[in-house]
């Protein structure tokens, strides 16, 4: 199958230019407000060049919706990520196939993170040359698979672009092109001869595969003329290679995305993006399993009320390890008792923190005037419509402006905090990567054998490069005038003010959360006073404190992961 963008206009799309569906496609049916034949086809649908054809509509399983598809030629998406993004969102699509995506650059990074939905991920082919112009992409959601078989870079096609994809969902597999042929000009000093040349022997590779495939993108070739000798060629080569619908296509739609600029907010009206249904199933959505406690609804009464009458509170022992074992299993089991681990499976979903109401608002009345326009196909209206997108995407930047500036200015000098949210602006959230060579049970001793023995390394290489002066004394020769001997032990009153003064901030290795602690410290402030003064008198801290919860942290991603 094969899919046109056309060319650019201003006023419309000729939709003549935008599909050419080979002998098994559905008859087309063209009706208009007053029921009659536009009497100028510039900018209308030219009847003549229509063919009525007859083919059996694709099989709908019950329970079952297909793959949405969208192919857009946006003429860069650097300077309008935000409405691309918002149109993928508003859509639902699962493939969007892109040409003249202008990436290729040392900005890629930056307009990737705003570009992409939550989500979704991308795989683009830049035009060779690195000058930012042209290229070929598809955004795809996390769920499924895309392979890349072969791309601009790695064939000799001096005359279009392209990134060949093996799409797989499940069990099933396809295979989708995305194309880009810039238009011939006296610059380029590209000829149609050459490119009808080249596009045989593209489709050539995929009259012998089994996979079912579709071919999308912008080639600029007109057929609205179908006596003409390149349009003869082209179709000729199509019919040769096998290349029509065989039941994988369905619904048709062409759109106006209304996409505008970041900056300016002007509306383009390049291209519209072609819409369609694959035969293909649409993936199940990704789902994550979370375990959760109920801790708002503990009720601290109660829960005051069990630790007086569990044995927290009538050990007679002086054991350090054993009342800080105690410690941990009493208040541990009654967490469990007040609010249990529960254990649910979510639907991830995108998710914008910037959302407001009068952007909802305002994308409601978006999609109301596309209706309008849809149904009365007015210039009026469509003018209205874009003015709406226009109106939207102003919205969106300034949401998104105002949420991250209130972000900034919340930090105050909160250093690391600012570091968090400008990293997260320039390079989206990242995920904790492990090496893999080693065991997972393994790893935690690991890393510790691994600093031990750097922090040593590091003494060892200090103490072998110190030069002592005549008449130096070495450290260890050092007479020591006082020595600390023991601790003075902590009043209640103390410990109480230090807790009270700390922050809620809890680790998962806490048996109950610090602001729990707060709340039952009158209860628990007597066994905490008796284990902090026997660990002062005896000089020992406990196991179960030298334990610790740690997080991997990759600074650098081009670093090899097994290197700690």
């Amino acid at each position: 199958m094969y899919l046109d963008l056309g060319t650019a206009c201003n006023d419309g799309v000729n939709f003549s230019n935008l599909q050419y569906l080979s002998e098994a496609i559905s008859t087309v049916k063209l009706t208009n407000r007053y029921n009659t034949i536009p009497q100028n086809d510039n900018d209308q649908i030219r009847i003549k060049t229509l063919t009525t054809i007859q083919y059996e509509p694709i099989s709908a399983v019950k329970g079952q919706r297909k793959l949405n598809v969208c192919c857009i030629n946006p003429r860069s998406v650097k300077n309008k990520t935000l409405a691309i993004c918002d149109f993928i969102l508003s859509y639902k699509f699962d493939l969007v196939a892109i040409t003249e995506s202008w990436l290729g650059t040392s900005v890629d990074k930056v307009c990737l993170n705003e570009l992409l939905p939550e989500g979704y991920q991308i795989k683009h082919a830049p035009r060779p040359g690195g000058k930012g112009y042209g290229g070929v992409a598809v955004i795809y959601k996390s769920n499924i698979n895309v392979q890349v078989l072969t791309s601009t870079h790695d064939s000799e096609y001096s005359t279009f672009e392209h990134l060949d994809c093996k799409i797989t969902i499940k069990n099933y597999s396809m295979r989708l092109a995305i194309v880009y042929r810039p238009p011939p000009s006296k610059g380029n000093e590209l000829k149609t001869s050459v490119f009808l040349e080249e596009w045989a022997e593209f489709l050539a590779q995929f009259a012998v595969t089994d996979k079912n495939i579709i071919i999308t993108g912008d080639l600029n070739f007109h057929l609205d003329i179908p006596t003409q000798p390149d349009t003869i060629k082209f179709t000729s080569i199509l019919q040769s290679c096998g290349m029509d619908t065989d039941n994988l296509i369905s619904n048709i739609k062409v759109v106006d995305p209304g996409l505008s600029d970041n900056k300016s907010g002007k509306v383009t009206k390049d291209h519209y993006a072609i819409i369609f249904n694959t035969i293909a199933e649409k993936p199940p959505p990704i789902r994550k399993s979370v375990t959760y406690r109920k801790l708002n609804s503990i009720d601290i009464d109660s829960f005051k009320s069990d630790i007086e009458s569990s044995t927290l509170l009538h050990l007679e022992h002086t054991d350090l390890e054993q009342l800080v074992g105690e410690y941990t299993n009493v208040l541990s089991t009654l967490l469990e008792k007040h609010a249990p681990i529960q254990t649910k499976t979510i639907v991830l979903r995108p998710s914008c923190a910037w959302y407001t109401q009068e952007l909802h608002d305002a994308k409601h009345m978006r999609r109301k005037l596309e209706r309008n326009w849809q149904s009365s196909k007015l210039t009026i209206d469509l003018e209205i419509y874009r003015n709406q997108c226009a109106k939207v995407n102003k919205i969106m930047v300034e949401a998104k402006v105002n949420h991250y500036s209130d972000k900034v200015t919340s930090c105050c000098r909160d250093q690391k905090q600012l570091f968090q949210i400008t990293n997260n602006i320039m390079n989206g959230p990242t995920e904790t990567s492990l090496p893999t060579n080693i065991e997972t049970d393994k790893l935690p001793q690991e890393f510790s054998d691994f600093f031990v023995e750097k922090i040593e390394t590091i003494r060892d290489e200090i103490k072998s490069k110190l030069v002592l002066n005549p008449g130096d004394v070495e450290p260890e020769q050092m007479g020591v005038e006082n020595s600390l001997t023991r601790f003075e032990k902590a009043s209640k009153e103390e410990i109480k003010k230090i807790i009270n003064s700390s922050s809620n901030k809890s680790c998962e290795l806490d048996p109950i959360p610090t602001w729990l602690l707060k709340s039952c410290l009158g209860e628990l402030l007597p066994f905490l006073s008796n284990i902090i003064n026997i660990s002062l008198s005896t000089g020992n801290v406990p196991t179960e404190f030298k334990r610790s919860y740690v997080k991997p942290l990759l600074k650098k991603k081009q670093h090899w992961i097994k290197i700690f």
